[in-house]
Formats: C-alpha cells, structure tokens, sequence
C-alpha cells in the first residue's frame, strides 16, 4: 500500500509536500488574534459549557466551527495549542486537496503550484482556529468530489459533493452556499450539452440537492428551535446583511496609491503588492474564459467543464471579498485561481516567455507572505506561563501583562465567577478582546463576549449588557485602555455617541489593577438601576 503512493515519479512532491508541512508548522504557536481567534475558541468554550449559539450567546457565524473546537478541547484539553494543531492540520489536508484538484486538470507535477502559493498564503494570513479554514477544506473537497463525478460518472461522487458543501454551508453560510450553487450550475450545464433524459436529468439534480439539503435542513431547523427563529434570522442573515456592510466594508485596494502617498518604501511596496495581489484572481478568470470559449470552440469536454467550474466557483468566492476587501477575505477566490494558474501555465508554459513570466507572477505572490514570515520567525518572544495558553509565544511586554492579570484574577476572584471584558469605551468599537474570557477561564456575564460596530455600540445592545451584567452579579471586568481606533472608511470609524454602558461601568466600578493596555475595575456599591 505504502509503495503505491512512494516511488521514484512521486517523490518530489512528497519531498515537496514535507517542506510546506515544516514551513506550516513553523512559528504555528506564535502569538495569537484577540478577536477572531479569540471568537472561535471562547464560542467553542461555551458550547461545551452546554450553550447554545444564538440563544446563550451572539454570533454572526454558522455552528460547525464552534461544536467541532469544542470536541478537540473535550478530547485533547482546552488549551490554544490543540486548537493550533488541529488548524495545522486543517490546512495541510487542504493543500493536498487543491494538489490532487490541480493534478486531475492537468496531469502535470507543476500541479504543486497550487498548494505552495495556498501554504503560503494560509500562513501569512494566520487564520488559526477560524471558520474559515474548515470551510475552505470542505468547500475544496466538495469540488474535487464534483470533478470525479465529471469523469467517472458515478453517482456516488455527486451525493459525496453536494453532501459536502451541505457540510461547509454549517461552517461558512456564504461558502457552502456559493460551493453548492457552483455545482449545481455546471451540473444543468453538464445535463443540457449530453442531452440526457428527463429521467437522468431529473436523478442528477435531485441526489445533488437532496445530499446538500441532508445537512442543511436538519441542522438549522434544529437552531431555529433551540434558539428560535428570530434570533438566527437577526443573527445570521439581517446583521451580516446589512449592519456588517456598513460597518466592517472596505473600498477596493488601489496600488496607484503608492504614488500619492507620503510613506516609506516597505509601506509602498506592500501597497503596490496588495493592490495587483487582489485583481489577479479576476484576470486569471478573464484569460481562462478567453482561453475556454474563443480559443477553443468545439464541443464542452470534461476539462471545459472543470474549468468553467473553477471560474464560477471562484467568482462567487470573490464576493467575499467585494464587501470587506482585505487579503484575508480574498483567499478562498486566490486558491481557486491558484488551481487555473497552474492550468494556464500547462496550456502556455512550452514557450520560455510564457514560463519566466509564470515564475515571476508565482514569486511575486508568495513575496510578501515570505517576508512576513522571516520577520515573524525572527522575533524575540517568550512562553506565556498561564495554562490555557500554554506554549504560546509572544513578545516579553505582552507576556509581563497577561501574566500579570491572569495572576490577579487567581489571587483574587472565585474560580468560574462570570466576568465582563470589554473597552475603555463603547460608543465607538473596531474589536475587543474576545480571547481573555478563554485565557483566565471565566465565563462571559453577558450574552455578547463579542463586541461589534453596529451592535454593542447601539442603545438596545448597551442596555441589555448592563441588564446581564446586574442579573449576573458580575464583579469584575476588564476594559482595554489601547483600544485599536478604525481609521477604515466604513462606520466602524464614527461614534454612535450612545455611551450608556460607559457611563454604568464608571458609576458601578472602580479601578483595583491596572497593566499598560487594560484596566481591570471592580462593582463597588450599590448599582444604579435602569428605568
């Protein structure tokens, strides 16, 4: 069994494969994101406390991510580096899987292209622990399984696919729904040019959808009951919607900036590559469906069909990236285009031009994402001595710090007293500190441990934080002084002038500990009640 997969014609890539699985793995326990990770592992927390996403706590993101971390902390310790790991491996499943997408396309070993500039990408955007990962994973797989379908023709391969994105649509609501609508598109293309019967028409698309819907449906009409609609609809389909747009939205990157701004040569160049980095996606769709329809006219084959798959996959994954327009939100649509560089490259790559020019649109790609790691790697950090966080390296103020409250709240409040993390005010918020409530191991004493632009920052939002926080008894809470401000262009950056819950913290808690960027205060008297 182990000769079939090692041998002389394979070897490279498993040699390959082996330095961006020690590329991957290096500096994986570097540092940590307050917020986004932070979400992921404290919902993840508190789902294995036996909450319940929507009901018990506010979330703008689907289930799956949150009940899968909970299993991996219940099996292998509620500790960030199991997190950690199972992310690693996340990443390097999916690698493998654009690889083998890649290599039945082309039948070429420059099909490791597509993993490289993934490996790349992944570390440079440090996505540990998020949805996000997951869903790529899933949403990769459901592909590949629909390009087996397209070969063999087994109906085993559609049901595996479209069962697939039913899985990704619990992880990323977005994804799985753009995975599932990719296939089902090509599917009735598919139908249409064989002319099959209605029969067989019928039988394809229904085991297609039927499979996505096997997942689907039972798993959110089971929120819905357990939360109640409303608050899965508000949460999960009107903020996202609508509030998110107009907070978290961000204009598209223009690398002509770099010209009229003021700043220094790295600030430049990271400019100009952030810029031509986000619109290459769009031309590698352009040129693939030059190269599809007017350069080759007969009949739709099976590698037609795949890569007018990749194309509308990849531009359904674009309009993540249409709303809040970073490099992290681009991802998902830069792996699928990465998947028909490599098809472009094995239809152009005999000319030497063609190849050099190939080379240096692949260096320029992972320029970035490599010097960041190089920094990252050369950094001078230290062990965090708190448990949750063991083997966590960060840099030694940060470390003197966390250390410092975790310290104070052992000393001094009671094991699994509900305690309140927040900032220093809240009538204008970019983020929060999410993963403190993972870190010291004390639950949330309100429904919202995530702050967000557009929703603690509203009157009603306010109001029912300092209602929980009475009902609750919460005795202490942590604000970050360093509050990161927004300077995007998106209602993130305005005060909503609502400063309800500011002015409760300051007449019902006074200030017992103190480090650089937080302040931790505790209730004093006697609360003033809200009328």
């Amino acid at each position: 069994m182990i000769k079939r997969y090692i041998n002389k014609n394979n070897l490279p890539v498993i040699i390959i494969f082996s330095c961006l699985f020690i590329y991957l793995v290096s500096g994986f326990n570097y540092d940590y994101k307050i917020y986004d990770e932070g979400i992921a592992v404290y919902g993840a927390n508190r789902v294995a406390e036996g909450e319940v996403p929507y009901r018990d706590f506010w979330s703008i993101y689907p289930p799956g991510q949150y009940y899968l971390l909970s299993l991996i902390f219940k099996f292998f310790g509620f500790e960030l580096i199991s997190e950690r790991i199972f992310s690693i491996l996340i990443f390097f499943l999916t690698s493998i899987i654009l690889y083998r997408i890649s290599f039945n396309l082309t039948k070429s070993s420059i099909s490791i292209i597509s993993p490289v500039v993934y490996i790349f990408f992944i570390s440079y955007s440090t996505m540990y622990g998020t949805a996000m990962g997951t869903s790529i994973l899933l949403a990769v797989t459901s592909f590949y399984l629909f390009h087996k379908w397209l070969s063999t023709r087994k109906l085993k391969f559609l049901i595996f696919s479209g069962f697939f994105s039913g899985l990704t649509s619990i992880f990323r609501l977005d994804i799985g729904t753009y995975a599932f609508f990719s296939n089902l598109l090509i599917l009735i293309i598919y139908n249409t040019q064989q002319k099959l019967s209605i029969k067989i028409w019928i039988k394809n698309l229904l085991f297609l959808v039927l499979a996505f819907i096997l997942v689907f449906i039972p798993v959110y009409l089971t929120l819905i009951i357990t939360s109640g609609f409303n608050n899965v609809f508000e949460q999960l389909i009107i903020f996202p919607s609508k509030i998110f747009t107009d907070y978290r939205s961000l204009p598209f990157p223009n690398p002509f900036d770099v010209f009229s701004i003021d700043a220094s040569i790295t600030t430049k160049l990271n400019i100009l590559w952030t810029g031509k980095v986000f619109y290459l996606p769009l031309l590698i769709y352009v040129i693939t469906i030059i190269i599809t329809y007017i350069k080759n006219q007969e009949k739709i084959n099976i590698e037609k069909l795949t890569t007018i798959h990749l194309v509308i996959a990849g531009l359904l994954f674009y309009l993540q990236a249409s709303i809040r327009s970073d490099i992290e939100h681009l991802l998902p649509t830069l792996f699928i285009s990465s998947i028909l560089i490599v098809y472009l490259i094995y239809k152009f790559g005999k000319n030497i031009w063609i190849k050099t020019i190939f080379a240096i649109l692949t260096l320029f790609l992972i320029s970035v994402p490599i010097y960041k790691k190089f920094e990252q790697n050369t950094q001078k950090l230290v062990l965090l001595k708190i448990p949750r966080l063991n083997g966590i390296l960060v840099d030694q103020v940060k470390a003197y710090e966390l250390n410092s409250i975790y310290n104070f709240f052992k000393e001094n409040v009671h094991y699994n007293e509900k305690i309140f993390v927040g900032n220093s005010k809240h009538d204008l918020i970019y983020i929060n500190d999410v993963m403190m409530y993972f870190l010291l191991n004390h639950p949330a004493g309100t429904k919202y441990h995530e702050l967000s632009p557009g929703q603690a920052t509203t009157k009603n939002v306010q109001l029912e934080i300092i209602r929980d926080l009475q009902k609750n008894k919460v005795k202490y809470v942590i604000l970050r002084k360093e509050e990161i401000q927004s300077s995007e262009k998106n209602l993130s950056s305005i005060s909503s002038g609502i400063t309800l819950l500011d002015d409760y913290l300051d007449i019902n808690y006074k200030e017992v500990f103190s480090t650089p960027n937080y302040t931790v205060k505790k209730f004093i008297e006697e609360e003033v009640k809200l009328e």
